[in-house]
Formats: structure tokens, C-alpha cells, sequence
């Protein structure tokens, strides 16, 4: 249990840090994750209110399926990276998330995609000299 590492993109990442947050003590290496689902009211049609539509099976749920709500319980390295042109919600859950974490005394780092979507940032993948990796070398010792 000690080699595990958790990681993944977007709705992965969420998944991942969820797990590494209330399950596993784990290294968890997010990339483009929404880790903020509490959206309140959002508008109808918007990318917010698909959350609400086709992923809670109850509003309520929101927070429980919010990585943000569970930082205070964080018992492992977290890295996570977001593109500069990812969708706002990603960025700004993001920065929170990170500025938690670091608030905690958890040990966090981040790092930003210069002009990366959110797509993007996971093609980025596909070259071994992203930053990601040495983020992952460094969790796994």
C-alpha cells in the first residue's frame, strides 16, 4: 500500500483526489480537475448544471463529491497542475484547493500549463518531459 500514487485528469482527478483525500493515504497527482463541485444554482445548459444533471444522484451531494470539502484530511503529497486557459471553475478550484492544502501544512505543489486548455493539458502527457512526471518521479521516491 505504500507504492500506491493516485492520479488522473479532469473528472479522474476529482475521482482520484477523492480517494487519496477519504480513503487513501496516497500520493495524488491531479491535472485539470474539478475539485469544487458545489455550484450552487447554475444556469441552465451551463457545464455547472450537467454536474447537478447527469453526475449527483441528489443535489445534496455536492459537497460529498467535492475534493475542497475533504483538504483538512489530506495525509499524503498532492501535485496538481491546471492549464492557463482551462475553464474558470477548474482554475479557481484549483488555486483554493491549493491554498487549503498549503493552510493544512500539507505538503502541495502546482504547476501551471503556459496557454493549455483543458484538453490540452492532457496531450501535454504525451511528452515525457512534462512537468507532471518529475512531479510523479518525486511522489513515488
Amino acid at each position: 500500500p505504500d507504492r500506491i500514487t493516485l492520479g488522473g485528469h479532469s473528472a479522474g482527478g476529482q475521482l482520484a483526489a477523492l480517494v487519496a483525500l477519504r480513503h487513501v493515504a496516497a500520493p495524488c497527482l491531479t491535472i485539470s480537475a474539478p475539485l469544487d463541485l458545489r455550484y450552487g444554482n447554475p444556469p441552465e445548459g451551463s457545464l455547472e448544471q450537467r454536474v447537478y444533471k447527469y453526475l449527483l444522484a441528489d443535489p445534496t451531494q455536492d459537497a460529498d463529491a467535492s475534493p475542497i470539502c475533504f483538504a483538512g484530511q489530506a495525509r499524503a503529497a498532492f501535485h496538481q497542475a491546471w492549464g492557463e486557459q482551462d475553464f474558470p471553475h477548474v482554475s479557481d478550484s484549483n488555486e483554493r484547493m491549493h491554498a487549503a492544502l498549503k493552510h493544512m501544512g500539507s505538503e502541495v505543489s502546482a504547476s501551471v500549463i503556459p496557454g493549455a486548455s483543458h484538453f490540452d493539458t492532457h496531450l501535454a502527457l504525451a511528452d515525457a518531459n512534462c512537468p507532471w512526471y518529475a512531479a510523479l518521479a518525486r511522489a513515488m521516491g
